[in-house]
């Protein structure tokens, strides 16, 4: 009986042991998540992680529905800046009713575009709808162009989705990953307005571009002065006049305390960082020291609502609090409940980045609950010198394909809120160089030679090569290298009548490339020299005499030509331009005996030369002089034999 026992407390103990080690295994089998790449295995149990707070009511769709007034509908292309290439196109849409207000604002951003490496399309819209927007940039792509990434500007419309399994329950919430998606294909199963599915369709789920928001109609203050303050903002930073710290901060609230990569992650874009955690996290540190403080850029985690902040530590954090700090920081990360649901008004996203003095940016987030996860593959592509939109588009790529199981990890739950708000195009790591002031001639003769010049600068103040593409199937090589703010110029020639367009293409030292420029087209056309000019004028003469001479010459182009004058006595006259075939008469004297050559060539307005004509003059010696009194005695010997011939005659 006791052996018994013992084999059955032996069994039991077994038993125990097994399920004990189910236990322990089964975590690590559930953080294996599929991807397109396979299996892919993350630092902890991701449907462990702990789910983000709504702390506070937001906006529904029927709400969002009811601010939406109805417009005339148009969509009205008012710039454009597409050259040769391949370069990144930017589809800028904005809200019609703001284009005269800020048209100085939009030329400036067009410009800045190009000047930092896009090309650009941008429209003015009315009464649109998300699938009017869609539908004009799949346009666009399927005309060719390499279509990167959309800002919207001004209140413009986003589809909405309704999701099933959310975290506690059915949700509604904007979703800019339809814009985003350009193959994917979405639903409305139940038609309330609001997509509801969304699947692989032609391609997958995944986006293919990416999406920014800037929108000054939903927030406190006069929105022509908040836009016209952030545009300015967006050009500083182009131009290399905001102070650039290179020195980030993740600031880690007590329910994702334990997380490294919470903490750590912004390492792979930010060299130079500060990882803050709970219990070192509060409310008063994080507004009064940390959001007006000299970084570039901030990634806060924390229990969040579109109006405020939660800390652990501390409590609410209003967006007005935020705003009024200020934010000091470029660019934020916002792992933060509904932070970036723009439909509310004056939500927390925008009140970092709008209606502030400082030079704050971009911010990305959710604009439900959920946000960012698997920091990594966002933080990388910014370290490799992607834009804020790129590396977000290509983090929300890593994530695909995109789970709704109801009983485990949810991607859509945590995802599909993810947006942008501010520039999406600004490249936070390096910045290629650009040119300003490109001159060159747009017209010209073969053989003759022509400089293009421009001005070089980067943002990085890195060192400039440049390259020039002479459009006639040559270029300039690299020629540098050229500090920021240097004129680079060089020469070609031409031989062949025709247009060619001339483009310029700058790197800096650590190889990062502008596209190539915008053309200056210089038309050569065929020129012909003046035929050689005739001389007119006496071949003979006496020293310290002036004597004048006539010049002609004839241009077979009718141009106005001059004459290149040598008198052989080492002086020489260069005239004015005349008319073609009108004669030219000029007075020389010289002033010793002697043999001299004349030489001249006749030169048209574009540098041509005729062929050199000559002309000899001889300036011999003059005779003796003779005294007076046999100068008179000759004289009237002179008319003596005059008279004795006659006489004798007789």
């Amino acid at each position: 009986m006791a052996k018994k026992c013992i084999l059955f407390n032996k069994t039991l103990v077994g038993i125990i042991f097994l399920l004990f080690l189910m236990i322990s295994i089964f975590p690590a089998i559930q953080s294996l998540k599929i991807d397109n790449d396979g299996l892919r295995q993350v630092s902890e149990t991701e449907d462990r992680i702990p789910i983000l707070k709504q702390m506070g009511p937001v906006g529904t769709f029927e709400d969002y529905i009811s601010t939406r007034e109805d417009k005339p509908f148009f969509i009205q292309k008012i710039s454009q800046n597409i050259g040769r290439g391949d370069a990144p196109l930017i589809i800028v849409f904005v809200e019609a009713d703001l284009v005269n207000d800020i048209e100085d604002e939009l030329i400036l951003y067009n410009e800045t575009l190009r000047n930092a490496g896009f090309y650009s399309l941008m429209y003015q819209v009315s009464g649109v709808t998300p699938e009017d927007l869609k539908d004009t940039m799949i346009n666009t792509v399927q005309g060719g162009y390499n279509v990167t990434g959309t800002v919207l500007v001004g209140n413009l419309p986003v589809e909405w989705f309704h999701h099933e399994n959310d975290f506690y329950g059915p949700s509604e919430f904007p979703c800019d990953l339809y814009l985003m998606d350009l193959d994917g294909t979405w639903s409305d199963l139940d038609h309330d307005g609001m997509y509801d599915s969304h699947t692989d369709g032609l391609g997958d789920t995944a986006p293919e571009i990416y999406v920014g928001r800037i929108d000054a109609s939903n927030i406190p203050g006069d929105e022509i002065t908040i836009l016209e303050k952030y545009f300015s903002k967006v050009n500083d930073f182009w131009l290399g006049a905001t102070n650039q710290t290179k020195y980030g901060l993740t600031y880690t609230d007590e329910d994702w305390a334990s997380y490294d990569y919470f903490r750590y992650d912004i390492g792979y874009a930010y060299e130079d960082y500060e990882a803050i955690w709970y219990p070192d996290v509060n409310r008063n540190d994080y507004v009064n020291n940390r959001v007006p403080s000299t970084y570039e850029f901030i990634q806060l985690s924390c229990h969040s609502s579109s109006q405020g902040h939660s800390f652990a530590d501390g409590g609410w954090a209003s967006n007005d609090e935020i705003r009024d700090a200020p934010p000091n920081a470029l660019f934020y990360n916002l792992f933060c409940c509904s932070s970036l649901r723009f439909t509310d008004y004056n939500c927390l996203g925008y009140a970092y980045i709008l209606d502030t003095d400082t030079p704050a940016l971009t911010v990305v987030g959710s604009a439900k609950t959920g946000s960012m996860l698997d920091f990594r593959y966002f933080y990388e592509p910014i370290g490799n010198g992607d834009s804020f939109g790129t590396a977000f588009r290509k983090w929300f790529e890593y994530e695909y394909p995109y789970s709704d199981d109801p009983s485990g990890y949810n991607d859509i739950s945590w995802f599909y809120g993810m947006v942008i708000l501010g520039d999406p195009t600004i490249i936070i790591k390096n910045q290629p160089p650009y040119g300003i002031d490109f001159t060159g001639p747009e017209s010209g003769f073969p053989g003759v030679e022509y400089e293009f010049s421009v001005k070089g600068i980067d943002p990085n103040d890195d060192q400039i090569y440049c390259i020039f593409d002479w459009g006639d199937g040559s270029n300039s090589d690299w020629v540098g290298p050229y500090n920021s703010g240097d004129t680079i110029s060089t020469t070609h020639t031409w031989e062949e009548n025709g247009e060619y367009s001339v483009c310029f293409k700058l790197r800096d030292s650590k190889g990062y490339e502008n596209t190539f420029s915008d053309p200056i087209v210089i038309t050569i056309t065929g020129n012909n020299p003046p035929s050689m000019p005739n001389i007119d004028g006496p071949s003979n003469g006496k020293p310290k005499v002036t004597y004048e001479y006539t010049f002609n010459s004839e241009d077979p182009d009718g141009d106005d030509l001059r004459f290149i004058i040598k008198w052989g006595d080492n002086s020489s006259n260069i005239t004015e331009y005349i008319q073609s075939g009108t004669d030219f008469t000029i007075s020389h004297k010289w002033v010793e005996e002697g043999n001299y050559e004349i030489k001249v060539q006749a030169e048209d307005i574009h540098g041509l030369l005729s062929i050199e004509n000559t002309f000899d003059v001889n300036i011999p010696r003059l005779r003796t002089s003779y005294h007076p009194l046999f100068v008179w005695l000759f004289e009237r010997l002179q008319k003596l034999e005059k008279f004795l011939s006659l006489i004798m005659g007789n």
